[in-house]
Parts: C-alpha cells; sequence; structure tokens
C-alpha cells in the first residue's frame, strides 16, 4: 500500500521568510563583513547577474558565497542560534492559514507529514522539531567534526523530486508550495496548494493555467 503524505515547503509557506538568508542577518548582524556583503547582494545589478548564473550555470553565486561565512562554527553552535531565530522572528512571520492546515492533518493518523526545503539543515531541524515533524528534508551543509565548513553537499533546490521522491511507492496527497521551482514537485501532487503574494501572483497565474490545474490557492 502507497504512503499517503502530505508535502510541505518552508520559506515563503510555513513562514513569510526565506529563512536562510533571514536567519544570516539574524546571525551576523554586528559582522560588518557580511552587513556589507548583504547589502551588495541585494542591488540590482548583484541580482540580474545571480539570476543568469541560476539559468545557465545551476550555481547560486548569492548562497554559496554567504554560506561561506559560516565556515567554522560548530553545527551545536548553529542550532542554539537557529532557536533563538526562530522564537525570535520566525513566529511572527507565520503564515497561520498554511500551519493550520499542517496541523489539521496531523491529527489524522493515516496521513503522514513531511517537510521539504531548499533551506539550511540546522534552520530545518529546529522548524521541524517545533512543528512536531519527525520527518524532514533540507539541504545539507558540509561538516567536518562537527564544524561547518561554509558549502552545501546536498542542494534541494530546484531537485526535490530527483532527490526525495522518486519512489513509486509513495503517494503525495498534496503538496503546499509557493515556490515556482516546485513545479515538478506539485505535477506529482493529487493536490496542489498554492501560496501566492503579490509579486508572484502574475507567475502563478501563467503557470496554473498552463498545467490546468484546479488549484487550492492561499493568499498572503
Amino acid at each position: 500500500m502507497k504512503e499517503r503524505i502530505h508535502v510541505f515547503d518552508i520559506c515563503g509557506t510555513l513562514y513569510n521568510s526565506n529563512t536562510t538568508f533571514d536567519f544570516l542577518e539574524y546571525f551576523f548582524k554586528t559582522n560588518k563583513s557580511y552587513c556589507f556583503y548583504n547589502k551588495i547582494r541585494k542591488s540590482f545589478l548583484w541580482c540580474a547577474i545571480n539570476h543568469i548564473l541560476r539559468k545557465c550555470c545551476h550555481k547560486d553565486m548569492t548562497r554559496m558565497i554567504a554560506l561561506h561565512y559560516l565556515r567554522g562554527y560548530s553545527r551545536e553552535e548553529l542550532l542554539a542560534a537557529a532557536q533563538v531565530f526562530y522564537k525570535s522572528f520566525l513566529v511572527n512571520h507565520q503564515n497561520n492559514a498554511v500551519l493550520d492546515q499542517l496541523h489539521y492533518l496531523q491529527h489524522m493518523p493515516e496521513e503522514k507529514i513531511v517537510i521539504v526545503s531548499a533551506t539550511l539543515d540546522f534552520i530545518a531541524e529546529v522548524i521541524a522539531e517545533q512543528l512536531s515533524c519527525t520527518v524532514w528534508y533540507s539541504s545539507k551543509l558540509q561538516y567536518q567534526s562537527g564544524i561547518c565548513q561554509g558549502f552545501l553537499i546536498c542542494d534541494l533546490l530546484e531537485n526535490k523530486v530527483e532527490k526525495i521522491f522518486n519512489d513509486t511507492q509513495i503517494r503525495i496527497e498534496s503538496v503546499y508550495t509557493d515556490d515556482i521551482s516546485d513545479v515538478a514537485l506539485l505535477n506529482i501532487a493529487q493536490t496542489q496548494n498554492v501560496i501566492v503574494y503579490p509579486k508572484t501572483r502574475n507567475k502563478w497565474e501563467k503557470v496554473i493555467e498552463k498545467k490546468i490545474w484546479d488549484v487550492n490557492i492561499i493568499e498572503c
């Protein structure tokens, strides 16, 4: 019998936040070098160049450089910081409509909740623990003797189906996401739940029209 699972994205879905960069801004708020880089990476020119690199080379240089700042920190330090970040920041950026759906499904024993996100492992771990979710997948940082090396060994950005959901015994009942790059994941779901923001509405409308999906839209 196939497992019935419900997949929830994190960034922009459970929380109105890019959790990786919001965490880095919190963690390095007194680091002058990172603060300077953070301003540069938000500039129009930088964003345009990074967009081209992602499309042509599948490389997110913005994130790669940002993650290098984590080099030398222990996983325990990062977990502790993520717990404070969750309580001081993320709880104030919850998408309650989506969280309500997650909690509702958690009370149905035949359904299985799976959190899947391209965010960093220690952030996803804290969020999953706070939401009482035992199954979660995220991008993974490289650690050596418990010390972060500042780069990823597994990146789920635009790779969720290939790296996680390639088991034919899995039945994905529903997917909740705001991320247009999750189209492949939505394609294999029985029900598509799309979290739409004003700035993404037009893009989603085009995708939904093209796919002819009967989508449940959650506006944020």
